[in-house]
């Protein structure tokens, strides 16, 4: 933390800087803070994360190249899910961050955010950050963080403690 220096507007008149406070890093799993507690180091190879209480983590990160069905079964990983296709109905996921194509009737626990590029239909999702998809039909949500939706929600309840956008779409 560096203390500001006194300014002068475009008139001459001073500036006055208000007090510093030096904030300390938060570690969280996957990080170490330096010695110096200037610097925080990854322990392992995976994503950045920056929760809303202030911890910096990382997490490992576990892709899944096609859909979640029985091939792959359910999923409890300590990190973030990508999964490049979609999450079919009965299956579970409980993970860090997860990115999916679409969720159908799947129950998804997450401790950061779920973005969804398609649509999530018949699914229960309990997310501790932002849950962003391109529409929500027949789910139940819910988001310590904000609730983004592109396109139409449809017989859903979503319960957030951010915000609810829909940009573009209805909300029926």
């Amino acid at each position: 933390m560096e203390s500001g220096k006194p300014g002068i507007d475009v008139n001459g008149n001073p500036i006055l800087v208000s007090d510093t406070n030096d904030i300390a890093l938060k570690c969280g799993d996957g990080t170490l803070l330096s010695q110096n507690g200037l610097e925080v180091h990854a322990k392992i190879d995976g994503q950045p994360n920056l929760t809303l209480a202030g911890d910096l983590s990382v997490f490992a990160e576990l892709i899944v190249d096609g859909d979640v069905d029985f091939n792959t079964g359910n999923i409890d990983f300590d990190g973030n899910v990508v999964v490049k296709g979609t999450i079919i109905d009965g299956f579970t996921i409980k993970c860090g961050n997860l990115n999916a194509k679409e969720i159908f009737g799947a129950k998804i626990f997450a401790i950061g955010d779920v973005h969804v590029s398609g649509g999530i239909l018949r699914t229960q999702i309990k997310a501790e950050g932002n849950v962003t998809a391109k529409f929500i039909m027949n789910s139940n949500i819910k988001s310590f963080g904000s609730v983004l939706v592109d396109k139409e929600v449809i017989d859903s309840k979503i319960c957030s403690s951010g915000n609810f956008i829909a940009t573009r779409g209805k909300i029926i």
